[in-house]
């Protein structure tokens, strides 16, 4: 992260609006509906050096707008600056000594006349209309209550619904201590959680969520009730698969998340195939949450508590050990680490971050691709790995920033490992965790993920690498590294799944009917037709390459063009009226054999019948029929 030091004497932060003479009695807006939202004042500095603000009124009806009407005098600056500010202020105020500036993309136009801001830098873009429709509203409330097996506990978790850009919002309710949650800028939708719940099955709660307009909890928008009870810990679970085919494939997955699965059949992956076999039978999987010992951890020095740094490296440069107001002398470094107590005494904008255990963790300012951390057999001699042994990798992490998604980190547990032919092997592991959101802005969260070695390997290398490569922003921190094999010490059953199946013979499929050629015929070079002299066939469906052909379900099929060069294959299947079903071969137009060309002469047959199919707006196909069972088809003009 770039470091900018600049003397800030009020709460304020500011934006460069080029604005060249913007005629007098035009309106400009600020949209801060998506970032820059709640704060107690919002202006335009009217000249380059910042020294005349222009107070912003709220927009009627428009939630998160405000608006300037330019004056004679403001339409001779060069420039115009948003600004906001955490004080309000009922007048118009002097000199803002202090700010940071980021160029908008783009300019002020009266088809554009709204800045919309997207960035807690400033950062935005114009546009003709406002980012929402202004209207703040509560949608809905939804309740959930997972459950632990562990310690036979429950969560609660709220997820809030709502449009705009409310400024606070409280929780009401028996279950909830902690009843304000103020925010600046409120994530769509908002998750609350209360963790680690006792109480008996059934007890009756209620939760009340109600949305502010203000940061002080006034100017009530809406408000939303939603009950809940206790729920039942089930530490076992059945679950009826009923009949299933025997000797056919079958995919069971389990219900439950977990660190490590053992089925019964021997597998560990969330998701099996199974096979059942005649009769009934149970598959079972055992769900096992991790519990992490520092004991057993195979780094040497995950916790950072060793003076100079050792068991691990860095692509980023190593900046000192708990240095102090690093970039006051260091201004613009980044691509750096250190070993902090506290990433606030590191700089003065971080927010006070503490160790998550002992006395010292790491600080990382990114901006490039690499590991942030990597630790490898040669510096930590008890780092190998065995053969289908499952293996559990932890670490945790914080976000120093005050600012919400500041261009966060996205990190990556990596792992590699030489196989037997001398290899090496690269694979990520777990989901990419991405820091800096609001509900767990500044605290340490553990990220934890399990592994099975597919082979034995002596030499290993284990890393968290950032995925964002951007240069402002993107800081966190790690503590307590751990990279342990799972064992029945460090195992707990989460639940167990028992899948009762009931496996029957589903016979076997009928093969596919035998096909025939013997009643298809070509005609010219477009014309494919059924000899149906005899009688016996009542309906057609035509299929070209083994789909059916839409619409095709008469004697004769034309195609749209020449097939005489055609690899495409045609069939039919012809439906007796008996209900039975004959289907003809598939076969290109140049091996089904023509109509006959030559008949005897016209006194020594009689015609049986004469069909008529209409092709087009002037032309239609004549199929006539022998007392001789010759057919033959022709195509004329009507």
């Amino acid at each position: 992260m770039k470091k900018i030091v600049s003397l800030i004497l009020m709460s304020v932060a500011t934006l460069a609006l080029q604005a060249a003479k913007i005629p007098q009695n035009s309106v400009v807006y600020l949209d801060v509906s998506q970032e820059w939202c709640c704060k107690a004042t919002y202006a335009v500095c009217t000249s380059s050096g910042g020294d005349a603000a222009r107070l912003m009124k709220p927009v009627a009806g428009k939630s998160g707008v405000y608006s300037y009407t330019v004056t004679l005098s403001d339409g001779l600056q060069e420039n115009f600056r948003f600004g906001y500010s955490d004080q309000t202020y009922n007048r118009d105020q002097g000199s803002w000594d202090g700010f940071y500036t980021k160029e908008p993309s783009g300019s002020w136009s009266a088809a554009k006349p709204y800045y919309i801001v997207t960035g807690s830098d400033g950062s935005g873009y114009w546009a003709a209309e406002p980012a929402s429709s202004g209207v703040t509203s509560l949608d809905s409330v939804i309740v959930a209550t997972p459950t632990s097996c562990i310690d036979s506990t429950y969560d609660v978790v709220v997820t809030v619904y709502f449009t705009g850009a409310p400024c606070s919002l409280t929780l009401s309710g028996d279950q909830w201590a902690t009843a304000p949650y103020k925010t600046t800028k409120m994530k769509k939708p908002l998750v609350i959680k209360q963790e680690g719940i006792k109480e008996p099955v059934g007890n009756a709660h209620s939760i009340i969520v109600t949305l502010y307009s203000s940061t002080n909890y006034t100017g009530e928008i809406a408000s939303l009730q939603q009950a809940y009870v206790s729920p039942e810990i089930e530490c076992e679970m059945e679950i009826e698969m009923g009949d299933q085919c025997a000797n056919e494939p079958l995919t069971l997955t389990a219900n439950t998340e977990g660190d490590v699965y053992i089925w019964s059949t021997g597998d560990n992956t969330p998701s099996i195939q199974f096979t059942p076999s005649l009769g009934a039978q149970d598959v079972t999987v055992e769900v096992f949450k991790s519990v992490l010992h520092p004991e057993q951890n195979l780094m040497a020095n995950g916790d950072f508590e060793s003076n100079p740094p050792s068991g691990f490296t860095s692509d980023y440069a190593y900046a000192g050990w708990n240095p102090a107001s690093y970039y006051s002398s260091h201004s613009g470094a980044d691509n750096l680490y250190a070993i902090t107590k506290n990433a606030n005494y590191f700089w003065r904008d971080f927010a006070v971050v503490m160790p998550h255990g002992g006395e010292y963790f790491a600080l990382f300012d990114a901006g490039k691709s690499g590991y942030a951390w990597k630790a490898t057999t040669t510096d930590n001699p008890d780092l190998v790995i065995q053969k289908d042994s499952i293996y559990l990798f932890s670490y945790w992490a914080a976000y120093p920033n005050t600012d919400v998604n500041n261009n966060p980190a996205r990190l990556q547990f990596e792992i590699k490992y030489r196989d037997a032919a001398g290899t090496m092997q690269t694979q990520q592991l777990g989901a990419v965790y991405t820091l800096g959101q609001e509900e767990k802005l500044n605290g340490w969260y553990q990220q934890t993920v399990s592994w099975k070695a597919p082979c034995d390997a002596s030499y290993v290398e284990i890393g968290v690498k950032d995925l964002n490569t951007a240069h402002d922003g993107n800081d966190f921190c790690l503590d307590d590294i751990m990279f342990q094999k799972a064992s029945i010490t460090n195992l707990v059953l989460s639940r167990k799944e028992i899948y009762h199946i009931n496996g029957i013979d589903c016979g076997t499929p009928p093969p596919d009917p035998e096909c025939t050629d013997n009643w298809l015929r070509t005609k010219w070079n477009d014309v494919l037709f059924v000899d149906n002299s005899a009688g016996e066939f009542v309906g057609y469906q035509w299929f070209l390459n083994g789909e059916e052909i839409p619409g095709a379900i008469e004697q004769y099929y034309r195609a749209p063009q020449s097939l005489t060069q055609s690899s495409d294959l045609y069939s039919v299947k012809m439906l007796k009226a008996d209900g039975t079903t004959i289907l003809s071969c598939e076969k290109t137009f140049a091996q089904i054999s023509p109509s006959r060309e030559e008949y005897p002469a016209p006194q020594q047959k009689q015609v049986i019948f004469r069909r008529y199919h209409v092709i087009g707006s002037h032309f239609r196909i004549v199929v006539t029929g022998y007392d001789d069972g010759s057919v033959e088809a022709n195509k004329e003009l009507y």
